[in-house]
């Protein structure tokens, strides 16, 4: 037993020689498909028109009641169900995996469900790439060494997610309860479709946030920027003072003022492309109701969780 502890301490010293000081912070993922009952039960069943070829989609138009018939569903059959249970198995037992595989811990995968443990900055990116391949029609899989291409459920399914940064020494137990708590409030305040994130300070102070999946992309890009310290911290504070008073070309003006002012390595390049993409996230937040304060919070919350550090 002596001699493994030491064999273990030697490589984690040498993983800290190489790597620096571990990120204090982790990630628990939990995600759940959106109102999968109504896949099952055929709401969400595509219409006729949906999957028909456009040149023969044209031709039935001109029927008598050609129309009417584009616009009808297709019959939920035993062979629908079975459509729907193949497509589950084959993403939980053999996507999610692949995805999480090199980023990440899988704890569980059934159906539309997914429980996983990540490094801070790796979360948000396989949650988007999951929920994207959820939705899929068709995707490829792994399956005993091979690739294949198997169907999916297509893009009126999705999926929420509530993500959960807490500190290493913060009770697991709790953690797991705000990550239930999360995907909840993604359901429920976010609407479906959507992600609730919660960073948990060593202290217990806790920081909640959420949105829309379309939202990610340009929040991560942002969010990354800052943590690499190319942009101030000091940024998303004087971001949230004018953010919440200011509109249009004054906030345009205002935003590229301010990144100017906090700009450290960024490129000027750089910065224009963080203007447009922050400008695109308030016109998104304020489509959604949602104030300018939760787009500063939540680039705070992945700020803190990417660096390790609270601000």
């Amino acid at each position: 037993v002596v001699k493994q502890y030491e064999r273990i301490k030697e490589k984690l010293e040498k993983l800290w020689k190489n790597y620096g000081e571990p990120n204090k912070y982790y990630a628990i993922l939990m995600m759940d498909g959106d109102k999968i009952g109504e896949v099952l039960s055929g709401e969400k069943l595509p219409s006729f028109g949906e999957f028909l070829h456009p040149a023969f989609k044209n031709k039935i138009r001109e029927w008598e009641r050609g129309e009417e018939l584009m616009t009808t569903k297709r019959i939920l059959t035993p062979s629908h169900h079975i459509a729907i249970s193949r497509a589950m198995k084959d993403f939980s037992l053999y996507k999610v995996p692949e995805i999480v595989k090199y980023n990440g811990f899988l704890v569980y995968a059934g159906g539309d469900d997914v429980l996983a443990l990540f490094p801070a900055d790796k979360v948000l990116d396989v949650a988007y790439e999951i929920q994207e391949t959820f939705k899929e029609d068709f995707y490829e899989i792994k399956d005993n060494g091979k690739r294949r291409k198997v169907m999916g459920l297509g893009n009126k399914a999705s999926m929420s997610a509530g993500i959960v940064f807490a500190h290493y020494k913060w009770p697991l137990y709790d953690a797991i309860e705000k990550v239930r708590e999360a995907e909840k409030k993604a359901k429920g305040k976010y609407g479906r479709k959507a992600l609730c994130i919660t960073f948990i300070k060593r202290s217990g102070e806790i920081s909640i946030a959420g949105g829309k999946w379309d939202f990610v992309t340009d929040l991560l890009d942002i969010a990354k920027v800052i943590a690499n310290r190319k942009i101030s911290h000091r940024f998303v504070y004087d971001f949230m003072d004018v953010g919440e008073i200011l509109e249009g070309d004054m906030l345009k003006a205002e935003v590229k003022r301010l990144l100017k002012r906090r700009k450290e390595e960024a490129s000027d390049e750089e910065i224009k492309e963080i203007q447009e993409k922050l400008l695109c996230l308030i016109e998104k937040y304020r489509a959604q109701d949602l104030s300018i304060k939760e787009l500063g919070n939540a680039l705070k919350i992945l700020y803190d969780a990417y660096r390790g550090e609270e601000i």
